[in-house]
């Protein structure tokens, strides 16, 4: 997959799902659960919030975490009023948000990303806005994992083709050995 098609997916995904739920920021970060990272690569903003491409530790989020990795969107109306993310609030906080749609993309039971709804101001996110948001990360996931298959057949062609032209090379050279020893 080259980091066009990647950056394209991210980006597009980003401004619609911040365009349609009228976010202020928008993205989808890949999870890294063996180095304790979120890592987001693309996202999109509203002229108010600030982008946070960049990468985090997970234990920032974890409360968050432990309920989308059991498959659970998130929204959060007001940080304030959440008890169950009060060690997280002053990392979204310190990010501009003040209201939250996250919702998980999970993948052989595990969880593999997050598309994420950012506001600077309180919103309430409703049901067919977590779900517009859950489309949107699995489609995003599924024509991320069609780019990285196609990507993995354009190698497996390529080395299939190498040893294919170097089986052929070597039958050629036996063939010659063979032909110059013949008296015929």
């Amino acid at each position: 997959m080259t980091f066009v098609q990647h950056y394209k997916a991210h980006t597009v995904a980003a401004r619609v799902l911040g365009t349609v739920l009228d976010g202020m920021r928008s993205g989808y970060a890949t999870i890294d659960s063996n180095a304790g990272i979120f890592k987001v690569e693309h996202d999109w903003t509203h002229d108010a919030l600030d982008s946070i491409v960049g990468e985090y530790t997970l234990p920032h989020f974890s409360k968050s975490l432990a309920r989308l990795k059991r498959g659970s969107a998130i929204t959060i109306y007001d940080l304030k009023d959440e008890s169950w993310a009060e060690n997280e609030a002053h990392h979204y906080r310190g990010i501009g948000t003040a209201a939250v749609i996250q919702a998980p993309v999970i993948y052989q039971c595990q969880l593999m990303g997050i598309m994420f709804v950012h506001n600077a101001s309180l919103r309430r996110g409703t049901d067919s806005e977590v779900s517009f948001c859950k489309a949107v990360a699995d489609r995003t996931y599924a024509a991320l994992a069609k780019l990285r298959a196609e990507q993995d057949e354009r190698v497996i062609n390529e080395e299939l083709s190498y040893r294919l032209k170097n089986t052929l090379a070597v039958v050629q050279a036996i063939a010659l050995q063979t032909i110059r020893s013949s008296t015929d």
